[in-house]
């Protein structure tokens, strides 16, 4: 058995081999996924100008009347605008 940190705990406590490998499987998978938004080649429900300024409205909204440059709701009121195009 080896003595490391558990997951649950802030203090040491015993940590056995399965354990140990499930969490350093865990934690190289997720350094494996890209943060970055991911393109979509499969078609889906088309993005429109409506449902945009309902994401848009709603960004605003939680985020006290800013919306971020480059965030999903930016990139769907572009993807709504390119549809229409």
């Amino acid at each position: 058995m080896r003595w490391g940190l558990s997951p649950l705990a802030s203090t040491a406590a015993p940590v056995d081999a399965a354990s140990t490998e499930t969490m350093e499987a865990d934690m190289k998978s997720s350094m494996h996924h890209s943060t970055a938004p991911k393109k979509s080649s499969a078609p889906g429900t088309p993005m429109t100008q409506s449902a945009a300024s309902r994401i848009q409205s709603a960004t605003a909204r939680a985020s006290g009347g800013g919306v971020p440059k480059g965030g999903f709701a930016a990139r769907a009121q572009r993807a709504a605008t390119k549809r229409g195009r």
